[in-house]
């Protein structure tokens, strides 16, 4: 309801939830490739080793893709998190 309600007179809608998302559109949404729209959360906080993170941000998302491809629930739906330092964690939704 808040869908129709927060988007009325839209063609084509999307909206977020913590591990479900749900679009609608005018058109089939199947089997055609699209990178948008897009969803990013940033973080500002200053890390001191940037190759190192994005080593880390790399690995992280290669086995968070294979996880997500790879679910036998059939859901394609993955979440993982890594230690980017004793204080700092990485988060990751696929």
């Amino acid at each position: 309801k808040q869908i129709l309600s927060d988007c009325p007179k839209e063609k084509d809608s999307i909206i977020r939830y913590d591990e479900c998302m749900l679009r609608y559109s005018n058109h089939s949404i199947f089997s055609v490739e699209q990178d948008a729209p897009a969803f990013l959360l940033m973080n500002k906080v200053n890390i001191s080793s940037p190759s190192s993170f994005a080593q880390l941000l790399k690995d992280t998302t290669d086995e968070l893709v294979e996880s997500a491809a790879s679910d036998g629930s059939g859901k394609r739906f993955a979440v993982m998190d890594a230690n980017i330092s004793s204080s700092k964690r990485l988060y990751a939704l696929a």
